[in-house]
């Protein structure tokens, strides 16, 4: 997972506007990761088109595929995707 996340997400994010950093966090037993990614408004966040996503998807996907030995599908599916908004 790391690696993946390393050649796609990771390079990809830092060149986007209005990033300001992530946290990775990775549990082993459970072969889960929780990523917690800043930005500096809601806008630049959602500013990023879905094609652009989906293509860093697919390029984390396929590294993932090659870490993993999986021939096919995402070895790491989503399970969760949320929004924290400031109260």
């Amino acid at each position: 997972w790391m690696a993946a996340e390393r050649g796609s997400w990771e390079p990809w994010l830092k060149q986007q506007p209005g990033f300001l950093g992530r946290d990775l966090y990775w549990d082993p037993a459970t072969e889960e990761g929780t990523l917690l990614i800043r930005w500096s408004s809601r806008e630049a966040w959602k500013s990023i088109s879905m094609a652009e996503v989906e293509t860093v998807q697919n390029r984390f996907e396929t590294l993932a595929r090659q870490q993993t030995g999986q021939r096919q599908g995402n070895p790491f599916p989503l399970v969760f995707e949320g929004e924290l908004l400031p109260q």
